[in-house]
């Protein structure tokens, strides 16, 4: 991107900005192009500016659920901010329409001050809205995926498509749709209220939050869950019955609260927590049999 963008940009495009600054791990080498985009038209100019010049381009939200290279990254990344950070709430439809950029906690904490319960269980996950819908984020036995009703996307060459929820394949730990690699900009989603009135939105947050701090590590830099759960499994029993608990390269060690996390202790490098995840693999395949899949996205 040439010194043009740079003019339009301001201090929202940066070049060789280090990763580490925008990813919840606290880990990354720089990438060539840092972009923050606040208007459907700033995404679509970028988007067919990166396919015009064979750019490849990365959506990283809060840098949440990824591990990025030492080398950092190549080409551009973009973070939806400004006019995608924006929900619009319609109490009588019990629906809300969530940019994807917002922050997943806010839509909760938003949510349930409306006496909205549907995403208590999302509480503590660092994500954005589109990132949680892009891999059909999940907790507690929830997912997203089940509460979209409809998705905003821009294509690789600019276009603005919607798609209705009943048409996206939402699996487990992703999301599968007709567009390919589309930016999701925005959601409306589905709303429930408790049935009883005894029951309170924002008491059901707090012990959902209670919960997910007394078993993972949330005070500790993270990407969150490592591995998927193998069917019938949790990853992070097998983790724990193979003896990882603890395990540590330079500065990364799996969690000793929970061993699907593995947690940056101490200016912990990709190549440390890299080095553990095959270390982790090996156990839990030598000992049970089976091969863990990853959850963390590698750029």
């Amino acid at each position: 991107m040439d010194d043009e963008w740079t003019t339009r940009f301001g201090a929202r495009l940066r070049r060789n900005e280090p990763m580490s600054r925008h990813t919840t791990f606290g880990i990354g080498g720089p990438a060539d192009v840092l972009v923050d985009v606040e208007t459907p038209a700033e995404l679509r100019d970028v988007l067919r500016h990166a396919r015009e010049t064979g750019v490849p381009v990365h959506v990283i939200g809060r840098g949440a659920n990824v591990l990025v290279s030492d080398e950092g990254i190549r080409g551009i990344v973009l973070r939806l901010t400004g006019g995608f950070r924006t929900l619009d709430f319609d109490v009588a439809s019990s629906t809300v329409e969530a940019g994807a950029g917002v922050p997943l906690g806010l839509l909760v904490d938003e949510s349930c001050r409306r006496g909205f319960f549907d995403f208590c269980w999302a509480v503590g996950i660092p994500g954005t809205v589109g990132g949680a819908v892009v891999c059909n984020a999940g907790s507690w036995g929830h997912a997203i995926g089940r509460f979209v009703d409809e998705i905003r996307l821009v294509t690789p060459d600019g276009q603005d498509v919607i798609l209705d929820g009943d048409v996206v394949d939402f699996g487990y730990r992703g999301t599968t749709m007709a567009v390919a690699g589309a930016v999701v900009t925005g959601v409306r989603l589905g709303l429930g209220r408790l049935a009883s009135e005894g029951h309170d939105a924002g008491r059901l947050k707090a012990k959902y939050l209670s919960e997910k701090r007394r078993t993972q590590p949330l005070d500790v830099p993270s990407a969150g869950s490592v591995f998927k759960n193998p069917q019938g499994e949790a990853a992070g029993a097998l983790i724990d019955r193979a003896g990882c608990k603890g395990l540590r390269a330079g500065g990364a060690v799996v969690s000793e609260k929970h061993a699907n996390f593995i947690v940056n202790e101490s200016g912990a490098t990709a190549t440390d927590v890299l080095e553990l995840v095959e270390v982790v693999r090996e156990r839990v395949g030598d000992r049970f049999g089976v091969e863990l899949t990853l959850e963390l996205r590698l750029l």
